[in-house]
């Protein structure tokens, strides 16, 4: 249930209510403003503007549902600093648009019998709504909708591309399957069964298109080293995700059927203790050597297990460990040895090389399994420092010096690596090798509501010279989806139905063709729209590249640490190919840190928020406990909303979300609203400027010089609660002035007041500002400036010690010579008592420290 946080709570403060009475009317203020910035293009980007430039951009959304409090979480972040920076003197590019394509449209649209285009078209319209109502600085001239023609067509465009580059290929991919209703996206797997109908799912491999992301993992890694401004976390996850490994590739002989499995290892001074051999059930030789061993049959058995059991565990570790006998062995090629080859449930044939020599004696997996199966568990490594170890009782994994190997005995890891690596290598076994965790990436997906991938097959058979698959013609893109989805058969694409769609020509011979009826993963989408922002109207090319030179890389990218692995690495591999490809070359510095260029790196700095919680649990529809963005922007206006985001704690942190926390910065700006009406009603502007309290000026230039410096260094939450300190000192001052004569300072430093607030509050800041005199807008101000000379206090406080004891405090000028100072520490009563009827021997000052006197 939502929470009910009403503004009535605040009594004269609602929204309701008449602007002309004084109340503050944050509903009128905010439509107003929101209606002056559109009029005026308050946030358009120029291409032509010779300022420097900065690029800001949040994560875009897809568009389906209500907007919530944790969603504006992150925008309001990127908000803030956008606007900072425009104030700052800097051209700023901050673009929305919607990754509009995917799996919850489409469902979405089934549920409602209606078309995805047609349920995408009124969730934008709302989502856009959303967003100008909490007065977002976007430039909305750039918008990009990933599922309009005018997008998609050069994503395909880039598909077509890759594919001209080699990286593209097609293979057989290992998907999701229920009898039922065909492929299923991995979150349609709900504990091994299928979302709709229950029914069992298991693993099948189908023909999917592949990009080669695996060419790049070298390179994708290296780059990690050159972004010193992403999240490290982040950064971890990556490296993590493509898993460089140095090792040694290893051939094992199999006699049954003449061929060589072939292993990789980083732990190839393991391998005389190796006494069995895993592959997965569909390695590529598993059927012959099953077909040699008489175990045919009782593969296909396994294989079928293995498959259900795949989409029933998230993880390969979950599951308990099963394997089955082959009926064959293979040779290992350092001793000798015969060892049984087992089809495992553990082992994938798309991951390294689907084989994995199973060393029970040094492996804490093959020693479970060896235990399950009566295998041998021999020990081969000994320990470094000499100790007692027991391969029976459990697996010695540490690394130390081997034992039982042959002519390698008694060489520690390092040398004995070597020595292998280089023995392998002498007979053409094997040899070192680097392996990368990172796989192909899959584009293919059985839905209708994404890209058409953009091939066409030819209808006459290979036998007869037919001429394959084929590229789509450039001129003719966009390849675009029919105006209906035909869903009569879900076990396939939608597309797969329509068969007056799938009818084309081959561009080879010209004959009939028949067209992919796969779409694109909206990862795709995805990977290259901060790139469109830099061009969105072109229609002639994806982009003009000097026009991406101009604005890319990115200087600020916000979003959440689940998108790590997938959009973030798809984005910067898409980048690395079209550096190579010649489309892109990232020329702009980084004028925010007085940088140089990030090369092929479409992000110089990542940040990623925390998540809103409430009652405990994070804030989601399905668990009932969201704040609606649209009802607390009635109850209590967005700039509160906005300021509550900033204020409730660091940006990076999870925030726990308080109705008590909304109302007390909603009061906080009725206080505001109120003292600036009073300073207005006075005189405002036209009252007699004077000097009305020093340290209310005091309290300004602190206020500026914080506010500023935490806006730069992402402390929102500081910097909210230093103008709070701010309003504080400026109502104590503006009692204690009691007249008139004070109004036009008061309001001067109002108007500051509201060039600190306005990347916060911004619409309450643009009405207070033209309140009290303000020229133009707020938001197109120039941010002010403190003078470090009025950060200096007027007094000190000094400590004095007598014979080394703090015995009491003193406030002296702070101009204050040696001998004042200590005139005051003797006339300071809490330290006079200590003084009667004592010689002072000895005083020192400790110019800005201490007092010190010494008696007897």
């Amino acid at each position: 249930m939502n929470e009910q946080i009403g503004a009535d709570s605040i009594g004269s403060s609602a929204g309701q209510g008449s602007q002309e009475a004084g109340r503050y009317n944050f509903t009128e203020i905010e439509a107003r403003w929101q209606a002056v910035w559109d009029a005026e293009g308050a946030f358009t980007a120029s291409d032509s503007d010779p300022r420097p430039r900065a690029y800001v951009l949040e994560m875009f959304p897809y568009p389906s549902g209500d907007m919530h409090m944790g969603h504006v979480r992150n925008y309001v972040q990127g908000d803030t600093v956008s606007r900072y920076l425009r104030m700052r003197g800097y051209n700023v590019l901050h673009p929305m648009g919607y990754d509009s394509f995917g799996l919850p449209a489409e469902q979405a649209a089934i549920d409602r019998g209606i078309y995805p285009g047609d349920w995408i078209k009124t969730c934008i319209e709302r989502a856009t709504a959303q967003l100008k109502r909490y007065g977002f600085s976007y430039d909305w001239s750039r918008m990009v909708v990933t599922s309009q023609p005018d997008y998609y067509k050069w994503t395909q465009w880039l598909f077509l591309k890759f594919y001209e580059m080699g990286l593209v290929y097609r293979t057989n991919f290992e998907v999701n399957w229920c009898e039922e209703h065909g492929v299923l996206a991995n979150d349609e797997v709900h504990d091994g069964g299928c979302w709709r109908c229950g029914r069992t799912v298991s693993r099948r491999k189908l023909e999917q298109w592949c990009m080669r992301t695996t060419d790049y993992a070298e390179d994708l890694l290296a780059m990690l080293d050159e972004l010193p401004g992403w999240n490290p976390a982040v950064a971890t996850m990556q490296r993590n995700w493509i898993g460089r490994s140095e090792g040694t590739h290893i051939d094992f002989s199999v006699p049954a059927v003449d061929a060589k499995l072939r292993v990789f290892t980083t732990r190839v001074d393991t391998v005389f203790g190796v006494t069995f051999m895993a592959i997965a059930p569909d390695h590529p030789l598993a059927a012959r050597m099953a077909e040699a061993g008489g175990t045919a049959a009782a593969l296909a058995d396994f294989a079928a297990e293995t498959a259900r059991e795949a989409a029933a565990y998230s993880h390969d570790e979950e599951k308990p460990k099963r394997g089955l006998r082959l009926g064959v062995d293979c040779i290992n090629p350092f001793n000798g040895e015969s060892v049984p080859v087992f089809a495992t449930n553990y082992v994938v044939s798309d991951f390294g090389t689907g084989a994995v020599m199973g060393v029970p004696g040094h492996d804490v997996r093959d020693h479970a399994f060896a235990r399950q199966y009566g295998l041998p568990i021999r020990q081969v490594i000994e320990a470094a420092d000499g100790s007692a170890v027991d391969v029976e009782a459990a697996a010695f994994t540490d690394k130390g010096v081997c034992v039982n190997s042959g002519e390698f005995f008694n060489q520690p890891f390092a040398e004995t690596k070597s020595n292998m690596d280089a023995w392998l290598a002498e007979r053409g076994l094997g040899g070192a090798q680097v392996q990368f965790k990172l796989r192909d990436w899959n584009m293919s997906r059985q839905r209708f509501w994404g890209a058409p991938i953009p091939m066409v097959h030819c209808d006459k058979p290979a036998a007869e010279g037919g001429c394959g698959w084929q590229q789509v013609p450039l001129e003719q893109l966009p390849v675009v989806l029919p105006d209906k989805a035909d869903y009569s058969d879900i076990r396939v694409s939608p597309l797969a139905n329509d068969t007056a769609w799938q009818r084309s020509s081959c561009p080879a011979c010209g004959g009939p063709a028949t067209r992919e009826t796969d779409t694109m993963t909206t990862f795709m989408d995805s990977a290259w729209y901060f790139l469109r922002y830099c061009d969105p109207h072109n229609s002639e090319a994806i982009f003009d590249p000097q026009k991406v030179a101009a604005w890319m890389p990115v200087d600020i990218y916000i979003g959440g640490k689940e998108h790590a692995v997938g959009h973030l690495l798809y984005s910067r591999f898409v980048c690395h190919v079209l550096k190579q490809a010649g489309v892109l070359n990232f020329a702009r510095p980084d004028v925010l840190e007085g940088r140089g260029t990030i090369d092929r790196e479409p992000f110089r700095r990542l940040h990623n928020q925390g998540i809103v919680y409430k009652d405990g649990a994070k804030m989601s529809k399905s668990k009932g406990n969201v704040v609606s963005a649209d009802s607390l922007a009635e109850s209590f206006g967005a700039d509160t909303a906005r300021l509550f985001e900033h204020f409730g704690g660091p940006y990076d942190q999870d925030l726990e979300w308080t109705a008590a926390g909304v109302q007390g910065c909603h009061r906080f700006l009725g206080r505001l609203w109120r003292l600036s009406l009073a300073v207005e009603h006075a005189g405002g502007p036209g009252g007699e400027p004077r000097d009305c309290d020093r340290e209310a000026l005091k309290a300004r230039h602190r206020a500026v010089a914080g506010v500023s410096e935490d806006i730069s260094a992402w402390r929102f939450n500081t910097a909210v609660a230093k103008l709070m300190e701010y309003l504080n000192a400026l109502e104590g001052a503006w009692k204690q002035a009691g007249g008139t004569d004070s109004a036009g300072a008061f309001a001067e430093a109002l108007r500051v007041f509201m060039q600190l607030l306005s990347p916060f509050s911004p619409h309450i800041a643009e009405e207070l500002w033209e309140r009290l005199g303000g020229t133009g807008l707020v938001c197109r101000s120039q941010w002010p400036q403190h003078d470090p000379a009025m950060l200096l206090s007027d007094t000190l406080e000094l400590a004095v010690q007598v014979n080394g004891k703090v015995r009491g405090r003193i406030t002296v000028p702070a101009d204050a010579d040696p001998a004042q100072c200590i005139a005051a520490a003797k006339a300071e009563s809490a330290v006079a008592v200590w003084l009667e009827g004592k010689e002072i021997v000895k005083e020192i000052c400790i110019p800005g420290r201490m007092v010190t006197l010494v008696v007897k």
